[in-house]
């Protein structure tokens, strides 16, 4: 419709001589001006729409009918599981139509065992209990992984008990949580170090357990994961080493559920992911308030 009206304005082959011929080069220019004009408008409207259609595409969404409920098995003191805390604190769950219950666990390994119990929807843990499980041919697949860390395991000894190298491991009394990444852990760093784990005195402990028993003495080292990691740290001082897992020892933290749950509820993996990737953008761009 624009270009016929274009074409009505300026009728090039109006008049004749050269008089027509002038008017045919103004007339081709003005053509070139409007088509100029129209194609410009044509790549600006267009970008606005493609602008739109991003933009609605990730602004939060108003899902219609009531809220699915969701229990989220986790790991309450772990800092692995920021995304979780965080989109929960900012109403990203909600916000995708989601009706999120945190229920708490000492351990990723508790939180999975919740799953696998059906006392939960998901659960957030590490990447060892998860293992065992799959080991144990248990239905259970990983929706997310919300965490890559170093350095956040360690094994804590005591100097005063002869502890100066990993090779004095050996013969000594070390408590861990089985089953976990801490276990792991441990186990990585004895093969580092050619010790094997039957020569050393294994004692399994929960979490907490683990750091009493350090503290009060009754184990000479300990594997665990910060904030118990932070807290042997600075409660030990100057009489505490702090080993870590050699060969670019890496933890991964994972939301995992049974296999038939996310069969049965693909959108609100969906969702679920939508809200995660709203916590990571968060955490990328307001460290301090997602750090709080």
């Amino acid at each position: 419709g624009v270009w016929i009206e274009v074409l009505a304005v300026c009728d090039p082959f109006a008049g004749s001589g050269v008089r027509a011929s002038a008017a045919a080069a103004r007339c081709a220019r003005r053509r070139m001006k409007r088509a100029v004009w129209i194609g410009s408008a044509v790549v600006i409207l267009g970008m606005a729409a493609v602008a739109w259609i991003y933009s609605s595409s990730t602004l939060p969404r108003r899902p219609a009918g009531p809220p699915e409920r969701l229990t989220i098995a986790v790991n309450a003191t772990y800092l692995g599981g920021a995304l979780i805390f965080i989109a929960a604190a900012n109403g990203y769950f909600s916000a995708e139509g989601l009706d999120v219950t945190l229920q708490s666990h000492g351990t990723g390994r508790a939180a999975l065992d919740a799953v696998l119990a059906a006392q939960a929807d998901l659960a957030t843990v590490a990447e060892t209990p998860f293992m065992f499980a799959v080991m144990k041919a248990q239905p259970v697949s990983i929706v997310a992984t919300i965490s890559t860390a170093a350095k956040d395991h360690g094994v804590v000894a005591r100097k005063d008990r002869g502890i100066a190298t990993p090779a004095d491991l050996k013969g000594k009394r070390v408590g861990v949580t089985l089953g976990t990444s801490g276990h792991f852990l441990l186990d990585v760093l004895l093969l580092d170090h050619g010790t094997r784990s039957r020569e050393v005195l294994i004692t399994d402990l929960k979490p907490q357990e683990v750091v009493d028993g350090l503290l009060s003495g009754r184990i000479d080292a300990a594997a665990t994961w910060s904030p118990h990691l932070d807290e042997l740290k600075k409660a030990l001082g100057e009489n505490g080493l702090v080993l870590y897992g050699g060969r670019g020892f890496r933890v991964t933290f994972n939301v995992a559920a049974r296999q038939d749950f996310i069969r049965q509820h693909p959108e609100a993996m969906k969702k679920l992911v939508r809200a995660l990737l709203r916590a990571e953008t968060f955490a990328a761009e307001r460290p301090d308030d997602a750090r709080t």
